[in-house]
């Protein structure tokens, strides 16, 4: 397990930002790289229910939430996997799932990878410092738990 002394976030595609063409390849890179759904992609219980209980417990319910990592249907070249469907990355949309990943050195920094789409605004504002730093506990916790190729947000 990933142990961490200093942690950063980096800048959160369709968050921070407006998602560009960069974002939408690391979009389907990443969730063309993900295990299909099955029975053994499992989280232990007492993890899943502390999470549920941290999101809960800070009022982040309908902003944060927690997802199994896992692939849907196949993708093409510029498609995204939004909310129920596959369609070429259209306008005005931002991240609904997140792969958690650290890069850098001594002091990490946290990535948070859009792979699953919504249309519309994001439910977390760029400047809403509460939750961003709600973000940075939870992956925080995921990745203390070995659980970073399990679970997204």
């Amino acid at each position: 397990m990933a142990t961490l002394s200093v942690m950063t976030m980096d800048i959160v595609p369709s968050v921070h930002c407006p998602l560009n063409q960069v974002d939408i390849y690391l979009s389907f890179t990443t969730a063309t790289s993900l295990p299909r759904i099955d029975a053994d992609l499992k989280v232990p219980d007492e993890d899943r229910k502390a999470l549920v209980r941290m999101i809960v417990d800070h009022n982040m319910v309908g902003k944060l939430a927690i997802y199994l990592l896992h692939s849907h249907e196949p993708l093409k070249p510029g498609e995204v996997k939004l909310e129920n469907k596959l369609e070429t990355a259209p306008g005005n949309l931002h991240g609904l799932a997140f792969k958690i990943e650290l890069k850098g050195g001594e002091n990490e920094t946290l990535c948070l990878i859009p792979y699953e789409f919504a249309k519309g605004p994001s439910p977390v504002a760029k400047d809403d410092i509460k939750v961003l730093d709600y973000i940075m506990v939870l992956a925080n916790y995921i990745i203390k738990r070995g659980l970073a190729d399990v679970l997204a947000l």
